[in-house]
């Protein structure tokens, strides 16, 4: 990515390029409803073990708290009605934490889903199954919750797909902060994904971040616009 300082400040929907990235596009997905941080170590909500290797599957299900273990990969599944909600946030270090496609994830006040250098955060939806991070119920407003904090993320598996993230913001400059330091490796792909009502921020890059891919995504209704690129 060209190092140079791109900022870019909007209130409606945004189309953003930056050099070997192709712009932002049209809305990929269905609007649909979907650190002073609190976070909680990734690790059930009756969590399983997967016999054929070592990941937890989690199931996401009727609202009920999500109760990640201490230790091992992490698969959090979609239930019947796929919505549950994270009252500590979520934090990953050296593991790999998988969201499945039409997860609902409904964050409480101050929570934040955090992937230290160490972590890796596969989130894959679809069109028709979008991934969606947001207020808990009847909290929906900008800044009601931090977002997601990539801190040198550095693997190919870190990947973010028809995701969703509503309502952040809380005390981190964007709802996606990809963050950069003292010389690390970084790479992150974020793709077909909505990033909107924040109280900061849609997305913000520190520099040297190496995005493998950011296309076809969408910064709109953000209190402090689309998205800050070094």
């Amino acid at each position: 990515m060209d190092r140079t300082k791109k900022f870019v400040v909007a209130l409606g929907l945004v189309a953003i390029s930056a050099a070997g990235c192709k712009s932002c596009g049209d809305d990929p997905t269905d609007d649909n409803n979907t650190t002073n941080n609190n976070t909680q170590n990734v690790g059930t909500n009756n969590g399983t073990q997967n016999n054929n290797n070592s990941t937890i599957v989690v199931e996401c299900d009727t609202r009920v708290p999500l109760e990640i273990p201490d230790t091992g990969d992490v698969t959090i599944a979609r239930g019947e009605d796929g919505t549950c909600f994270s009252s500590e946030g979520i934090r990953v270090n050296e593991r790999l934490l998988t969201i499945e496609p039409g997860v609902i994830i409904e964050f409480e006040e101050n929570a934040a889903l955090e992937v230290t250098s160490t972590g890796k955060l596969n989130m894959e939806g679809t069109a028709d199954a979008p991934i969606i991070l947001t207020a808990e119920e009847g909290r929906e407003t900008p800044g009601y919750w931090a977002g997601i904090n990539l801190d040198r993320p550095n693997s190919l598996d870190t990947v973010l797909d028809h995701v969703i993230v509503r309502y952040a913001g809380r005390d981190q400059p964007g709802a996606l902060t990809i963050s950069y330091c003292c010389g690390s490796d970084t790479r992150v792909s974020v793709s077909n994904s909505i990033f909107e009502y924040s109280a900061t921020l849609g997305v913000h890059v520190d520099e040297s971040i190496n995005l493998e891919t950011f296309e076809n995504n969408i910064m709109r209704n953000n209190v402090e616009g689309a998205a800050f690129f070094y």
